[in-house]
C-alpha cells in the first residue's frame, strides 16, 4: 500500500513545486458590526466534546467586511449557559424548558429572524470572543418616534420657545436612548 501512495505523490511532484501558499481567511478586526445570523446549530465541540451553540454571522457593514463570516460559541455547560441565555434574551429567542428542543427553537429562530444584529468582536489571549449588542435599528426606531413626536407637538403650537422646548424634550430623550444603549452593550460583553 505504501508503494501506491507513493507513486501517487511522484505524480503530484511538479504541482507540488508550483503551488504557492495560499492566503488564509483573513481575520476581521476587533469592532462593532452588523451582521445577520445565518445559522445557529446545538453540535459537540471538536476539541473538547463539550456541548455548545455554534452562531455564525454574516457582517454586513461595514462594507469593506461585507460576507466575512464570524463565529460565537456558547458552551452548554453550567457556566456558559448563563451567557448563552443572555445572548437569547437580547435576540428575544423563546427558550424551550427542556433543553432536547433547543434545536428546534434555535431553527425555528433562524427561520424566521430576518433582522440584523450589532455585535463587538474582540480578541483576548489569542481567542475571538463575539459580543450580541442587540438587534439593529431598534434603538433608532426609538429615536424616529421621538422625533415625530416632537414634530408633531411643534405643529401644535407655533410659538418659538415651543419648539425649542420639543427640540429640548427630543435631545434629553435622545440622551437617555444612548444612555440605556450603552448599559445594555456593558451589560452583554460582561455577559458575554
Amino acid at each position: 500500500m505504501a508503494k501506491s501512495i507513493k507513486k501517487v505523490l511522484e505524480g503530484l511532484q511538479d504541482d507540488w513545486k508550483d503551488a504557492e501558499v495560499a492566503e488564509g481567511k483573513k481575520k476581521v478586526p476587533d469592532q462593532e458590526y452588523v451582521a445577520k445570523i445565518q445559522s445557529m446549530e446545538v453540535e459537540l465541540s471538536k476539541n473538547s466534546g463539550r456541548p455548545q451553540v455554534k452562531t455564525v454571522f454574516e457582517i454586513v457593514e461595514p462594507e469593506k467586511y461585507e460576507g466575512e463570516t464570524v463565529f460565537r460559541f456558547d458552551g452548554l455547560t453550567e457556566q456558559g449557559m448563563p451567557y448563552f441565555k443572555g445572548m437569547a434574551a437580547t435576540l428575544g429567542i423563546e427558550l424551550p424548558s427542556k433543553i432536547k428542543l433547543l434545536q428546534t427553537a434555535l431553527t425555528e429562530f433562524t427561520d424566521e429572524f430576518d433582522g440584523l444584529v450589532e455585535i463587538t468582536v474582540s480578541t483576548k489571549d489569542g481567542f475571538t470572543n463575539v459580543f450580541v449588542n442587540g438587534i439593529s435599528g431598534e434603538d433608532e426606531d426609538a429615536d424616529e418616534d421621538a422625533d415625530e413626536d416632537s414634530d408633531e407637538d411643534a405643529d401644535e403650537d407655533s410659538d418659538e420657545d415651543a419648539d425649542e422646548d420639543a427640540d429640548e424634550d427630543s435631545d434629553e430623550d435622545a440622551d437617555e436612548d444612548e444612555e440605556v444603549l450603552t448599559k445594555k452593550s456593558k451589560s452583554s460583553k460582561k455577559k458575554s
